[in-house]
């Protein structure tokens, strides 16, 4: 699994990285946090997002994904 390192990531950039438009990337960053939780912080969330991408790619259609070992 690659550790992803960020100083900071926009909607767009990040949606440039996987190769979806800005909004589809907006709900798909929306249906993560909702999994994730918004308490740690916006670059910790990402780097959370990116390691979920990472590990599953992005996801074509919306699936509920329970990561357990991202709960702290």
């Amino acid at each position: 699994m690659k550790t992803w390192t960020l100083k900071a990531a926009t909607t767009k950039e990040l949606a440039a990285l996987y190769g979806l438009d800005r909004k589809a990337m907006a709900r798909q960053i929306k249906h993560y946090e909702s999994i994730i939780g918004k308490r740690f912080g916006y670059f910790w969330r990402v780097q959370q997002i990116l390691l979920l991408f990472d590990n599953i790619g992005p996801p074509t259609h919306f699936r509920v994904i329970y990561p357990k070992h991202y709960y702290l």
